[in-house]
């Protein structure tokens, strides 16, 4: 039994790699992802003071739950 390969069409394969060459992120789709990740980053940064001020809270409602203890 003897094994070939099908090789694809070259009109086919250049039409295809054509294509591929111009496929890409526009300026626009690069622009509004930038705006999406700073948004998300500034939402973090500024939730995180309020978490440290909690931690900081329980923290030292702990350590007087143990000293009652």
């Amino acid at each position: 039994m003897k094994l070939t390969r099908i090789l694809p069409d070259n009109s086919r394969s250049s039409r295809s790699a054509s294509r591929s060459a111009r496929r890409g992120f526009t300026m626009v789709e690069i622009a509004i992802a930038l705006a999406v990740i700073a948004f998300a980053l500034v939402a973090i940064i500024g939730v995180l003071p309020i978490g440290m001020n909690v931690q900081r809270d329980n923290r030292a409602e702990t350590i007087i739950n143990q000293d009652a203890t």
